[in-house]
């Protein structure tokens, strides 16, 4: 291969790279470090959240923490592979686990079974989330690693599409498109991709 050829290659690299968010963008011990941070933070925000409707019967509490799981699950596969699933597991399991037992000053905030009769979610919710958000993180695991992939965008996917990071969705046929803008004023950041 001659230089040029090589530099061709790692400038469309550098390229599809650059429409990544920015997690994906960096080093492999940053990454799990973000994966281990996500899976702690999830642990944390649905151990208080699980239990919302449980007096009720109705724990949409539940529901929405293992969907928060789920999708902070998907991110890490995204971003790191399996180990990076294996991470986020390891990480929220322990946190959600030593929340369960009174960690780390005595107060349970995962309360489960009762002495006194009280709905049956309100007595059991604390079991199907500490297990719950193991059995969809496993679940993501054996999902085959296609579903995980996140290919880099070329610059003009957006605008071919009809969308426009910079401008707007309609901005495909109206006098704000980069049609009409100078190409030096339109960024070349990747503006607006989000995280």
């Amino acid at each position: 291969m001659t230089q040029t050829s090589l530099n061709s290659d790692r400038d469309a690299h550098d390229e599809s790279i650059r429409f990544l968010p920015w997690s994906h963008q960096l080093d492999a011990p940053l990454r799990a470090l973000i994966c281990v941070v996500a899976g702690m933070g999830v642990a944390v925000v649905g151990t208080f959240a699980h239990r919302m409707g449980a007096a009720q019967n109705i724990p949409y509490g539940l529901a929405l923490a293992l969907v928060i799981v789920g999708l902070s699950t998907w991110c890490a596969r995204s971003r790191s592979g399996a180990i990076g699933l294996a991470l986020h597991l390891i990480a929220s399991s322990a946190v959600a686990w030593l929340m369960a037992m009174g960690y780390p000053h005595g107060d349970v905030v995962t309360p489960i079974g009762f002495g006194a009769p009280v709905p049956y979610f309100s007595a059991h919710v604390g079991y199907f989330w500490l297990f719950g958000m193991i059995v969809v993180q496993v679940a993501l695991l054996m999902m085959p690693a296609s579903l995980f992939t996140m290919p880099g965008r070329r610059a003009d996917d957006d605008y071919a599409s009809g969308y426009d990071a910079d401008y707007g969705a309609s901005a495909k046929n109206s006098k704000n498109s980069k049609d009409s803008v100078p190409a030096a004023a339109v960024p070349a950041t990747g503006a607006g991709i989000g995280l």
